[in-house]
C-alpha cells in the first residue's frame, strides 16, 4: 500500500507556480533576442585581448566559486552543502563562458555563456528554497532549473525564441525576491537573500545602462563590465556568511 505525501500549502503554490511559466513559455508571444544585443560599449584592447574590460571582468565569478569550494572542502555549509556546492561550481562555469563570450561575441558565445549560469542560477534559488521551505522543494526546484535552462536555451538556438529562458530568469529572480521577505525555516540558516536580491537588480541596471555608463564615465568604464562585478557580489553575502560559520 503506497504512502500519501502531505505537500504543505506553500510547496503546492510553488509548483503551481512553475506549471504557470512553464505554460506561458510554450503558449506566450515569440520573443526574438535584441538586433543589438552583441554590440558592448567598450570595445576596447588590452596587449592583444580584444573587449579586455568585459573578459577580464568575469574573473569575480572564477575567485568567488573557487573561495567558495574550497570553503566547502574544508567542510562548511552544513546541510546546503549540495546547493552551495552546485552554486560556486556554477559561478566557475559562468567565468569559463562569459570570457570565453566576450572574447568575440556573437550566438554561438552567448549560448555557452548563459549555460554556464544555469547551475549557479539553480544553486542560488535552491538554497532559497531549502532554507525556507526545506529540502524537498529546494532539490524539485534545482532539478527543473537545470533541465529547464539547457532546454529553454536549445528552443532559443533553434527557433530565436527567447521567452523561454526570459521566463527562467524571470520567475526565478521573482522567486529570490519572495523568499527574501519569507523567514527562514526553525533550524536553518538565514542566507542574506535581500543582499543577493540588490546586488542582482543593480547588475540588471548596469547591464542595461551599458553605453549610458560608458558616457558617464568619460568612456573610463562601461556598465556591461561593471554589471559583471555587481553579479558576482551577489554571491559575496553568502560567502561572507560560510566563511562567518566556519
Amino acid at each position: 500500500m503506497h504512502q500519501s505525501i502531505d505537500f504543505p500549502r506553500a510547496e503546492r503554490l510553488l509548483y503551481a507556480s512553475y506549471a504557470l511559466l512553464a505554460l506561458a513559455a510554450l503558449l506566450g508571444p515569440h520573443v526574438p533576442q535584441a538586433v543589438l544585443y552583441h554590440q558592448f560599449a567598450d570595445g576596447r584592447a588590452w596587449h592583444g585581448l580584444p573587449h579586455a574590460a568585459d573578459v577580464l571582468s568575469n574573473l569575480p565569478f572564477g575567485i568567488f566559486g573557487a573561495a567558495g569550494l574550497w570553503l566547502l572542502a574544508r567542510g562548511a555549509g552544513g546541510r546546503a552543502r549540495a546547493c552551495l556546492g552546485l552554486l560556486f561550481g556554477g559561478l566557475l562555469l559562468t567565468c569559463v563562458g562569459s570570457s570565453r563570450y566576450h572574447l568575440a561575441p556573437d550566438d554561438a558565445g552567448v549560448f555557452w555563456d548563459r549555460l554556464g549560469m544555469v547551475p549557479a542560477f539553480a544553486g542560488m534559488l535552491a538554497l532559497a528554497v531549502q532554507s525556507r521551505w526545506g529540502s524537498r522543494p529546494a532539490w524539485v526546484t534545482a532539478a527543473l532549473v537545470l533541465a529547464a535552462g539547457p532546454a529553454s536555451l536549445a528552443v532559443w538556438r533553434a527557433s530565436g525564441q527567447l521567452l523561454p529562458w526570459a521566463l527562467l530568469q524571470g520567475g526565478g529572480m521573482a522567486l529570490l525576491v519572495l523568499l527574501a521577505w519569507v523567514r527562514p525555516a526553525p533550524g536553518r540558516t538565514p542566507w542574506p537573500l535581500a543582499a543577493a536580491v540588490a546586488w542582482y537588480a543593480l547588475a540588471k541596471l548596469l547591464e542595461w545602462g551599458d553605453a549610458a555608463v560608458w558616457q558617464w564615465s568619460g568612456h573610463w568604464v562601461s556598465g556591461h563590465t561593471l554589471k559583471h562585478m555587481a553579479a558576482a557580489l551577489a554571491v559575496w553575502p553568502v560567502l561572507q556568511m560560510l566563511h562567518k560559520d566556519f
